[in-house]
């Protein structure tokens, strides 16, 4: 169960993501191909990660689909601890994390969420991009469908000068208690939001709002309205930040929109092909990465 309250040593717990604590850590391999997070042959140990793993790592692309499964892990998972890599949540997929998510945890590494209609996130703490001044990962989170519950959602953190964030709401809910965009960056946070909203337990309306003001948040790719709301019908006590109506582009029948198609294949600067079906995964084709930078958000008309 979620507790909605801030976090006073969210340092210190990052400070864990750089390296290995004691406990039980496994690494993602996807040495039997199958890019299913419950074959236990994709994984260092040769056991599905369970509710008692301390943590668990992702460095390998293909990274894992959880499909129509309850996944848990008892700490931490790092999307692209020290390698480029990408975690996909589909259809009747869930995720249960008792500390944090993070996305893009060491120098111009990325990491990249996608969530499907019909899957769940649930954690106390997710932070889309790590950074310092030496250092700067690169995270990303696309919201097709489904929902995120977490206590605290930053798009980097305070102090995180490096760090490279954005969150694309195509669908699907955020609640949280706290959602942070660092001032800090020299590449501004970015969030876009077209038929998915963020729900906030607290009123937040004024620092939002002044998000939206310096396009750090912005509606179907700056071409919409973003609305900020307090205290709705729907959402009594609660900040709310959708976008006006409009014409979207939505996935159907579970498979994943062109969009997505792009922004993963940009990101990891590789040919991302999709396979469908109701075991639908994704995998990668390796050439030689790009050594242009990659952009601080790729907009997909």
């Amino acid at each position: 169960m979620i507790t909605y309250r801030l976090i006073p040593t969210c340092l210190g717990i990052l400070l864990l993501f750089g390296g290995r604590v004691s406990g039980q850590w496994q690494d993602w391999t996807n040495a039997n191909q199958t890019h299913r997070w419950n074959d236990p042959e994709n994984w260092s140990t040769k056991q599905i990660p369970t509710a008692e793993t301390d943590g668990v790592a992702l460095n390998v692309l293909p990274g894992p689909q959880i499909s129509k499964t309850a996944a848990a892990v008892k700490g931490f998972v790092n999307i692209g601890a020290t390698c480029d890599s990408q975690l996909i949540i589909s259809q009747g997929g869930s995720l249960q994390v008792e500390t944090a998510v993070a996305l893009g945890c060491a120098d111009k590494v990325k990491g990249m969420l996608v969530m499907q209609e019909g899957s769940s996130l649930t954690v106390d703490q997710v932070y889309v991009g790590i950074g310092a001044k030496d250092f700067g990962g690169k995270g990303h989170v696309v919201l097709e469908g489904g929902t995120i519950n977490c206590t605290y959602f930053a798009i980097a953190r305070g102090g995180d000068l490096r760090a490279e964030g954005s969150l694309l709401l195509k669908g699907g809910t955020l609640h949280c208690w706290d959602f942070s965009m660092s001032r800090d960056c020299i590449i501004p946070p970015r969030a876009d939001i077209w038929d998915g909203k963020i729900v906030q337990s607290r009123n937040d309306v004024k620092r939002v709002k002044d998000w939206v003001h310096s396009k750090w948040i912005v509606a179907y790719g700056g071409k919409g309205k973003v609305i900020v709301e307090f205290d709705t019908a729907e959402h009594p006590g609660c900040t709310v930040i959708h976008a006006e109506k409009k014409t979207s582009e939505q996935s159907s029948n579970g498979t994943i929109s062109p969009h997505i198609i792009a922004l993963a294949t940009s990101l990891f600067g590789q040919t991302i092909e999709f396979s469908g079906g109701p075991n639908q995964h994704i995998t990668a084709t390796h050439r030689r990465r790009r050594e242009a930078q990659f952009p601080q958000w790729v907009r997909v008309q």
